[in-house]
């Protein structure tokens, strides 16, 4: 196995930054990892004086200007080895994730992790975002909380797409898929990261986040360069058109196992069309008022947060 570079891109993460480094220490501390660089961008916290206070040699703090881009392209040029993996500051990995995602690394450009909403407050609107974002089956979306890069493949595709250095976009996550091949890529359901997805009011912010992510990826493409993207990467079905929704509902539920996962599924499905119908109106207002941050130039702010509000995103 080759030696192996963890990068962590942190804004205002004090209450969460100490809780990943703690585990990559120890739970899923890794032979081949040598070193975990920590760019902090922008943080006016104490992120900084965290990071500083764990007397590890292999465990770095660089810093770079606000925005999740700007700390990407500032690890890609700091980190000293060819494989990288990319964690969120406000992740929790599971025993093996490091391994699993190192193990697996070889064959592919990018491995994706797979994302578990299992952290978060005890409070029924919590609870209810848990389940709302809980995944019955794997998706071939790559997920911006955890992955990990052959650098020099990646660098690669970036120079045959004309690019130097990651632009300053919105959906990093889909912007690096669209970089790929089907055959690069692999979303690895051994590599587990946990994290919190807020509540209720962060559920519905991640709804508008998402529509704008997908308005600046489809801008940033071209129409015809990101139906290749969501052609590549969706997941087949030959049932297709809004008259065939209740059978692809169906055949879905009939792929799951056991009797409960048919019906937590069906539950799941139910309240998410009945919550975006009943705050639609407050979804679109969200997405405006990003819209418009985004557009006057305040997009450090959308770009540094992960759509969760600061006050849930706690363990």
């Amino acid at each position: 196995m080759e030696k192996t570079s963890i990068a962590i891109p942190a804004h205002n993460e004090e209450n969460r930054i100490r809780y990943l480094l703690e585990n990559l220490l120890t739970t899923n501390d890794h032979p081949f990892v040598s070193e975990i660089i920590v760019c902090s961008n922008g943080s006016t916290d104490r992120t900084d004086e965290i990071v500083d206070e764990f007397n590890e040699t292999k465990i770095r703090r660089i810093n770079s200007n606000r925005g999740k881009p700007n700390a990407w392209n500032a690890l890609i040029s700091q980190t000293k080895n060819n494989q990288i993996i990319f964690f969120d500051a406000d992740v929790i990995p599971e025993n093996n994730c490091v391994d699993a995602l190192i193990s697996t690394l070889p064959k592919y450009t990018i491995i994706g992790a797979t994302l578990n909403p299992s952290l978060g407050n005890k409070d029924l609107s919590s609870k209810l975002t848990r389940f709302l974002k809980k995944d019955f089956f794997l998706t071939n979306y790559l997920a911006g909380g955890g992955y990990a890069i052959n650098k020099s493949k990646l660098l690669e595709n970036m120079h045959i797409h004309k690019y130097e250095k990651m632009p300053q976009i919105l959906p990093e996550d889909g912007w690096l898929q669209t970089l790929l091949k089907k055959e690069e890529y692999f979303k690895n359901p051994e590599a587990i990261i946990n994290y919190s997805p807020g509540n209720l009011a962060d559920f519905l912010k991640h709804d508008a986040r998402i529509r704008i992510a997908y308005d600046e990826l489809r801008e940033e493409l071209g129409g015809e360069r990101y139906e290749e993207w969501i052609n590549e990467f969706r997941i087949e079905t030959s049932l297709k058109g809004k008259s065939n929704k209740i059978k692809r509902f169906l055949n879905r539920a009939n792929d799951l196992e056991t009797l409960k996962e048919k019906s937590f599924f069906a539950l799941q499905t139910i309240l998410k069309k009945m919550i975006r119908k009943t705050y639609q109106e407050k979804i679109d207002s969200i997405y405006n008022e990003m819209k418009r941050e985004y557009e006057i130039g305040n997009s450090s702010l959308i770009l540094s947060n992960s759509g969760r509000l600061e006050n849930s995103k706690q363990f």
